[in-house]
């Protein structure tokens, strides 16, 4: 797995959490701490590949974060594509873009150095996962 954070597409400004949907068919933000059977619903951008094993092992990952023993919950997630490879860094022929946010559940924790190291760690291990699979070609301000 390769994981870059992309500078040129990120909020343009805070917003507040929990968010309520802007636009029509959004679900929102659906709490999955008190509904993980929720997860497989709600999550519009994945109904068209989740019967794919990748999004039902993604759909694991959610209920493990969002469950009893996870100091973290997810706040956000989105997946678009698959599409024409546009960009530079990759020989593939396909590209998929997903986003997944997390935050700390104690509140104080993500205003303080504590979510740069969550950020630092977790895109290191994450890309520790399939080495073979790294196409991507380094940019500055990748992990």
């Amino acid at each position: 797995m390769d994981i870059f954070h992309d500078p040129e597409a990120g909020f343009e400004k805070p917003r507040m959490h929990p968010y309520i949907s802007t636009r029509s068919g959004e679900a929102g933000f659906v709490d999955f701490k008190r509904a993980p059977e929720r997860i497989a619903h709600v999550l519009e951008d994945f109904v068209a590949l989740s019967h794919e094993p990748a999004i039902q092992t993604f759909y694991g990952l959610l209920a493990w974060l969002n469950g009893p023993v996870s100091k973290l919950e997810s706040c956000d997630c989105a997946l678009r594509g698959p599409e024409a490879h546009g960009w530079d860094h990759s020989s593939r022929p396909l590209c998929i873009h997903g986003r997944l946010m997390l935050m700390y559940r104690n509140p104080l924790a993500n205003c303080d150095e504590r979510i740069n190291v969550l950020y630092d760690t977790l895109g290191n291990e994450l890309s520790a996962i399939d080495p073979q699979f790294r196409l991507i070609k380094r940019r500055s301000g990748s992990l």
